[in-house]
């Protein structure tokens, strides 16, 4: 008896897991696809019944977007799939895929990316080490990028899936503030060889209604990176500079982490951020090494940034932060001038890079706006000059504060629009702002060493200063009166710049390694032995 049921449960284990392997190899058909991308790369979903509902066709800058949505059925609708397929100039691909589920039941689905290979080789990215609280942003619990698949010459790099749900805060006058609550970051991506096809499979989850799941993977049609070193390079950056670093990208925007002090409240809020939404350190890896990879992201930007500013000159941030709206009563949308020349200056890079005058010169937009604030009274005015406000809004009950780094920012852009256009209000403007910060130049020296970060409408100082930020742009201003020939009082900058430069040793911060031959160019010998230092800035938040 015991021998009988010892072969019968052979028999039934045998059986059982013939049927998973058969099951699993049946999983994947190369001939049964819901697309098929260029170099004859199949993309599939398998548990989602899935009903064509519309195509749409839409030319963008260097790019062309094919958008495939999909009804998912299960007896009824329940929920929308869309799959948006970028092609840019250069035959690489985008694929940006996102399900939605509106019903109240866990909608799960597979997603299987088919290259035709019996060869591949597969590289990771490491997890990125995260402090447990960022003074700013808090936690984030997204990573890096999943990695790098390479075959016959041709890559496809891979997204972690990113499961959310949309949070918008809708205002009496009609405007909305709008980010996205992460549920979780999905890394549970696995990777197999069936019917002569290396398949990455990645599941979609929804748990709840209104939740999101989304990622991308992009096509190259020639290797994205050089070699192994360049390889190495970019995994060291999106582990260095995760906060912003290209992870969650969407067809509509890259979304990175918002600080706590937004509205609607959430500690793991994502949006589509302004400074994450450019990609300026890759524009300036690309000035150096112009891999495949770097000009792909660069293009993908520019499509951001062109397609989120519709109907006004600059970018206005959608999210609203809840210290400008208790302190100013502003709320989304507004607009901030630090991001606003940050993106001036990311799309000008690329417009030389391209050769695109249109690029080139929407640096002027900004540029146009910094002259207005003084006609419509957006200014912080001082014996002989005037700062412009940080910040922005209709919605606004008093004017907001100035930032030392803000101002400095805002007068290298302008002296190098005058330099590029000759254009006088330009230069004009700049030396307001240039003449303010003289008027009120050594106040801003925080009793600590360290500079204040703002001045306030009444002319008191507060507020933290940026690590580094605020002595670059003392370095661009001095080198902008040098190039111009613009005399100005050297002891107040001297002092300040030395008072930094104290500070930042005997706290130990890292700076860059450029801003320290800069200092040492400039005459500012102190910093000769410091050795904290790091290649890449991190961005302005």
């Amino acid at each position: 008896m015991k021998k009988v049921l010892l072969i019968c449960t052979t028999v039934l284990l045998f059986v059982g897991v013939l049927w998973y392997f058969i099951t699993q190899w049946q999983r994947f058909d190369p001939n049964d696809k819901l697309l098929a991308l260029h170099h004859n790369i199949i993309l599939n979903v398998t548990g989602l019944e899935l009903v064509p509902s519309a195509t749409m066709t839409t030319e963008k800058k260097y790019a062309t977007d094919d958008q495939y949505t999909y009804v998912v059925k299960d007896g009824k609708e329940v929920g929308t799939f869309t799959i948006t397929v970028r092609t840019l100039d250069n035959d690489d691909q985008f694929v940006f895929y996102h399900l939605t589920n509106t019903t109240d039941q866990p909608l799960e689905g597979t997603l299987q990316i088919g290259l035709p290979t019996k060869t591949y080789t597969f590289k990771p990215f490491k997890t990125p080490t995260q402090p447990e609280h960022d003074r700013v942003y808090g936690p984030d619990e997204t990573s890096s990028l999943k990695g790098l698949l390479r075959a016959d010459g041709k890559d496809v790099l891979f997204s972690q899936n990113f499961i959310s749900h949309r949070l918008v805060e809708k205002y009496e006058d009609g405007t909305t503030s709008t980010l996205k609550d992460l549920v979780k970051e999905e890394r549970e991506h696995t990777l197999k060889q069936r019917q002569q096809h290396a398949v990455m499979e990645i599941p979609l989850q929804t748990p709840a209604k209104n939740d999101e799941s989304e990622g991308w993977l992009l096509i190259g049609s020639k290797s994205l990176l050089e070699d192994d070193k360049e390889f190495t390079f970019f995994d060291n950056y999106m582990a260095d500079y995760y906060i912003n670093a290209p992870k969650w990208l969407t067809a509509d925007g890259a979304y990175t982490k918002l600080p706590w002090s937004i509205e609607p409240t959430t500690k793991l809020g994502y949006g589509r951020k302004l400074i994450g939404m450019q990609q300026k350190n890759i524009a300036l890896r690309y000035e150096t090494n112009p891999e495949r990879l770097y000009y792909d992201l660069l293009i993908n930007a520019t499509n951001y940034l062109l397609d989120y500013k519709t109907d006004t000159d600059i970018w206005p941030t959608e999210y609203t932060s809840t210290w400008l709206k208790n302190d100013y009563g502003i709320k989304a949308p507004y607009l901030d001038t630090r991001h606003n020349e940050n993106i001036a200056l990311f799309l000008r890079m690329v417009g030389t890079f391209l050769d695109d005058k249109d690029l080139q010169e929407s640096d002027q937009l900004y540029g146009n706006y910094l002259v207005a604030q003084q006609t419509v009274g957006n200014v912080f005015e001082t014996k002989n000059g005037y700062y412009i406000l940080d910040y922005y809004a209709e919605s606004q009950t008093k004017k907001t504060h100035v930032s030392l780094n803000h101002a400095f920012g805002e007068m290298t852009f302008l002296f190098k629009l005058y330099e590029d256009t000759g254009k006088q209000a330009y230069l004009d403007t700049a030396l307001q702002i240039k003449n303010a910060f003289e008027d009120t130049g050594l106040a801003w020296q925080n009793p600590n060493g360290d500079l204040w970060y703002q001045i306030n409408g009444d002319g008191s100082f507060e507020g933290q200063d940026y690590d580094v930020l605020t002595l670059t742009d003392f370095i661009n201003v001095l080198d902008y009166y040098k190039k111009l020939n613009i005399p100005y009082d050297r002891s107040i900058y001297d002092t300040l710049i030395r008072s930094k430069i104290q500070f930042l040793m005997a706290e130990e911060i890292v700076i860059l390694r450029s801003v320290k031959e800069d200092l040492l160019r400039l005459g500012y010998t102190e910093i000769k032995d410091y050795t904290l230092t790091k290649e890449y800035e991190d961005d302005a938040s």
